[in-house]
């Protein structure tokens, strides 16, 4: 039923898909509920035939940071929870980048820029957000 790499599909859940897939058959194609299964989980699946054949782990593993502020130093935790275990996903990549953006104007960065960076990483992806802060703008008087 699946090609895999080994070392890259977790072997739990291939038992699992292994034994409840004798349940699932009897009432359901099991290919295609098995390939909606790892997607969600972050597989990239292609059906052949009689096979589903695991491509890729999409699957964020890593978050660096290239010239984050000192004072933005509790935002990496905050990035890590949102990305670290979960699907690479332009959507979720998109929101962080705007969530750095937003606390770098906060912090009075002008003209901050942050671009960001994905590369296979052992079985996933590593995430390199590369910021450039710009000036800093300070508020003497009101």
């Amino acid at each position: 039923m699946l090609v895999f790499e080994p070392e890259c599909i977790d072997s739990q859940l291939l038992s699992q898909l292994e034994e409840e897939a004798g349940k699932v058959c009897s009432f359901a194609d099991c290919l295609k509920e098995a390939k909606r299964l790892l997607e969600f989980l972050g597989y990239e699946v292609k059906r052949e035939g009689n096979l589903l054949k695991v491509v890729d782990y999409k699957v964020v593993e890593k978050v660096e940071f290239d010239g984050l502020p000192q004072e933005l130093s509790e935002l990496k935790e905050t990035v890590k929870l949102l990305l670290v275990g979960k699907p690479l996903d332009s959507t979720n990549l998109n929101t962080v980048k705007q969530l750095l953006l937003l606390k770098l104007r906060s912090f009075g960065y002008s003209q901050p820029k942050v671009e960001l960076l994905s590369k296979k990483y052992n079985c996933g992806y590593l995430v390199k957000f590369s910021v450039e802060r710009g000036a800093r703008l300070f508020v003497k008087e009101v």
